[in-house]
């Protein structure tokens, strides 16, 4: 049971736990500051900064220290929550499809240690994270708003300011794109000669590198 008395930050302040808290939010802060600037984030484009964090980190004048860690422990939190999530419904569509978790259990059996190089050679592993993403995005929707007049079409014009709505979830679902049993839990679909050109409709993150910079840094952190 929650001790009703730490609901009062003047009190949380006063304990341990606090403190503890405080000390990993620096070390996490640090530690996701020294990781991106040695280079472990590329930028695509050298004359536009491309992810929040470059943002962050190269302006950190208009910032103060508690606003930054503010903003990278939100990021966190959301990485956090939707990595749970995923890795859950990734258990289930396992627990569903047993001749599919037994070709998964094949391929992990001999997995003595966790290197970063032994498990990007999880092939099949790594076709039924996709799929299972592929079902149930971690984002299932998102909203863009036009920055000025562009034709989408002939037929459909948008104007500045316009705000347009991607349903991600049913764009994963479409057969027209991903076949007949666009519903069904198939890993194989994503193998290279299945997947042809769908790969620009798979965008499980709203096509936004902002959760895999922590999914990678937490990886690399749990590593070592």
């Amino acid at each position: 049971m929650k001790n009703p008395f730490l609901l009062s930050d003047r009190m949380f302040h006063l304990t341990k736990s606090f403190k503890q808290d405080n000390k990993n939010r620096n070390s996490i802060f640090q530690s996701l500051l020294d990781f991106i600037s040695a280079g472990n984030l590329n930028e695509t484009d050298g004359t536009k900064e491309n992810i929040f964090l470059h943002k962050l980190i190269r302006r950190q004048d208009s910032f103060t220290i508690e606003q930054m860690k503010d903003h990278v422990l939100a990021i966190g939190a959301a990485a956090f929550d939707a990595l749970a999530t995923s890795a859950a419904y990734c258990v289930l569509f396992l627990a569903m499809e047993k001749k599919i978790q037994d070709k998964v259990y094949e391929e992990i059996k001999d997995l003595k240690t966790f290197e970063l190089e032994k498990l990007e050679n999880l092939k099949y592993l790594s076709f039924v994270i996709k799929e299972s993403l592929r079902l149930v995005p971690g984002v299932h929707g998102i909203a863009r708003q036009t920055m000025s007049d562009f034709d989408l079409s002939p037929e459909c014009k948008l104007t500045k300011g316009t705000v347009i709505l991607l349903n991600i979830f049913k764009l994963h679902r479409r057969i027209d794109l991903w076949g007949e049993d666009a519903e069904n839990f198939n890993p194989d679909r994503f193998k290279p000669e299945n997947l042809g050109n769908k790969q620009q409709f798979y965008i499980p993150f709203s096509g936004e590198q902002i959760f895999l910079i922590f999914f990678t840094f937490l990886h690399m952190k749990n590593l070592e």
